[in-house]
C-alpha cells in the first residue's frame, strides 16, 4: 500500500522561479509461508519529504535555459521476520523452534541539479544526481542525460540514460544476519 500525501506548489515572489514540495509516506509487505513449514515476512516503511526547484535562467541567443534543482530525505525502517517449523511442531505461520525478527531503521537523502536547453521543438537535459544513504557507508553520484522532440502540438519523443544506484535494506547490513560492508550496488 503506498500514498503520497501532499502536492505543494509555492509560486515564489520571482515569475521565472517554481518550487514544488512533495512530503509522502508508504508502508510495503510481503508475506510467504510454505505450508507452516517456513516462511518469510518483509516489510518496509518510509515517510520523506522531496523538494523541486527550477529557475527559468533566460535564453542564451536562441536557446532557453532553465536550471533546475532538487533534493529529498526519507526515514525507512525494514523488518525482516523469517521462521522454520519442524513437522508436526509449532503452529501454521507462528513462532516455531526457529525464528528471527532484523529491523533496520535508517535514513536516505538526495540532491540533484540539471540544465534543459531548449532550442526549437527539440530539448536536452544534462545533470547528476548524488545519494546517501546510513544503510551504506558509500555516497553515490551518477549521471543523466535527456533529450526531448516534440514532433507537433499532440507528439513529443524522447530519450534518455542515466545510471541507477540502489542502496541495501537495514536488513541486509544487520551485523548479526546480513553484511555490513554492503555498499549501493549500480
Amino acid at each position: 500500500v503506498a500514498a503520497s500525501l501532499v502536492v505543494y506548489v509555492h509560486r515564489t515572489a520571482h515569475p521565472a522561479l517554481r518550487s514544488v514540495v512533495t512530503p509522502y509516506a508508504f508502508d510495503y509487505v510481503y508475506d510467504a509461508a510454505f505450508g507452516g513449514l517456513f516462511g518469510i515476512k518483509w516489510r518496509t516503511r518510509a515517510q520523506g519529504v522531496k523538494a523541486d526547484l527550477a529557475w527559468k535562467a533566460g535564453d542564451t541567443g536562441p536557446a532557453a535555459h532553465t536550471l533546475e534543482f532538487g533534493g529529498a530525505v526519507e526515514r525507512e525502517e525494514d523488518t525482516l521476520y523469517a521462521f522454520f517449523n519442524l513437522p508436526g511442531e509449532g503452529r501454521r505461520g507462528g513462532q516455531g523452534p526457529f525464528s528471527t525478527t532484523i529491523t533496520g531503521v535508517g535514513v536516505a537523502g538526495a540532491m540533484y541539479v540539471q540544465d534543459r536547453v531548449a532550442l526549437g521543438g527539440l530539448t536536452l537535459a544534462a545533470g547528476a544526481r548524488w545519494d546517501t544513504s546510513q544503510f551504506s557507508r558509500m555516497p553515490t553520484v551518477t549521471p543523466r542525460a535527456s533529450l526531448e522532440w516534440r514532433v507537433d502540438a499532440l507528439t513529443t519523443a524522447r530519450a534518455a540514460a542515466s545510471a541507477y544506484s540502489q542502496f541495501p535494506k537495514g536488513w541486509q547490513v544487520h551485523e548479526d544476519f546480513g553484511n555490513p560492508g554492503l555498499t549501493a550496488s549500480f
